[in-house]
């Protein structure tokens, strides 16, 4: 039996502060059936994980333990700057200033919301 489904619908539910019996009932299971999913005695079929998925709003990948549910964004290998005099081209169509403006505006604003959110 998997040992991170369990753990992760227990840490699901609590995280929503729901009990055991709540959650069986808004799924429309026995209590017994959905704690045993809890303790690893028993595993859901394929529809309920996808049920489950849908209703703690978290991915299969994630309650099967094969996936964090974080997602961790890399350096990328090429670094590269939107400078005031370099062209910028999309699908081989050289972009326009405006636009180009535009997009500098939007990743200096995603830039500052990162670093923000990354202090709190």
């Amino acid at each position: 039996m998997s040992k991170a489904l369990g753990s992760r619908l227990t840490q699901l539910r609590e995280s929503l502060g729901l009990s055991k019996a709540e959650v069986a009932r808004r799924l429309h299971v026995g209590n017994t059936t959905y704690s045993n999913w809890e303790y690893g005695l028993r595993e859901p079929n394929v529809d309920m994980i996808v049920t489950l998925a849908d209703f703690f709003d978290v991915s299969t990948d994630y309650l099967l333990g094969r996936d964090s549910g974080i997602w961790e964004v890399k350096e990328p290998a090429v670094h590269y700057d939107l400078g005031e005099d370099e062209p910028l081209s999309y699908r081989g169509v050289e972009l326009p200033d405006d636009l180009k403006s535009y997009y500098r505006s939007m990743a200096e604003t995603y830039i500052r919301k990162r670093k923000k959110s990354a202090h709190e």
